[in-house]
């Protein structure tokens, strides 16, 4: 009660002549009050804000550029066992590709051994087959030729022994024999001659059936081999780096 009764004194403050304040250098001034500092203060927020969203933004890019990195390893990673795994399976099948044609051209030359040993018997059998019916011919074309001769001989003769007979103007039973005599052989010449003829057809018939026959055969030889050729062709294109 007392105290709010006397009066209020001023605290005692040593007073100087000089202002202190203005003797301070510039360095050691206080801090600005104020609307200056208050705008001092909002300026750091800003900038503290700013420091921190380009850090947070900084902070996303990284965790972005890493989760892009580790999808793209793992992509990586799957394609090389995908690489690996082709590359085995190319090369197993490479490697059976390869033991496959080596069989394959192994069969080829025995196929063709064979297609040789019997292209060759079957050559040197029809060759001497054709070699022997091209003597008979040309030995029945002989024998043919000097029976056509002699059958004119005997024409000759005949119409030489008519012209005689014509000439005597009789029909002495000598004549009429020596003429049937001559009329028979002239028939068994024809009847040879047919009978040759006969003999010549048959056997041009079995040549050119032989001659047909060994045609075929060249043929089919002929489509064995385009066939062996297209499945060796079709195995080469099938293979891996083929040209």
């Amino acid at each position: 009660m007392t105290d709010n009764n006397n009066p209020r004194r001023e605290p005692l403050v040593a007073r100087r002549d000089v202002d202190v304040s203005a003797a301070r250098p510039e360095k050691f001034r206080s801090p600005p009050s104020g609307p200056q500092a208050v705008k001092t203060s909002k300026v750091l927020v800003f900038v503290v804000v700013l420091l921190m969203a380009g850090c947070a933004a900084l902070a996303w890019f990284g965790w972005q550029q890493h989760q892009s990195h580790r999808t793209l390893q793992t992509r990586f990673d799957a394609l090389s066992q995908k690489i690996q795994s082709t590359d085995a399976s190319l090369s197993e099948s490479g490697a059976a590709l390869s033991v496959k044609l080596v069989d394959q051209e192994e069969e080829m030359k025995k196929h063709w051994s064979e297609i040789r040993k019997l292209w060759g018997v079957a050559n040197d059998r029809n060759k001497n087959a054709i070699k022997s019916l091209e003597d008979t011919i040309a030995e029945n074309t002989k024998s043919q030729k000097k029976l056509a001769g002699s059958v004119q001989e005997v024409v000759q003769a005949q119409k030489k022994l008519r012209t005689l007979v014509g000439e005597l103007g009789g029909d002495s039973l000598a004549a009429v024999a020596r003429i049937e005599e001559i009329s028979e052989r002239i028939d068994e010449v024809v009847s040879d001659q047919s009978v040759m003829r006969n003999s010549l057809e048959q056997k041009l018939r079995k040549v050119e059936q032989k001659i047909q026959a060994h045609d075929l055969a060249i043929e089919s030889i002929d489509a064995f081999r385009r066939q062996t050729n297209a499945a060796i062709s079709a195995i080469q294109q099938s293979s891996p780096g083929a040209p």
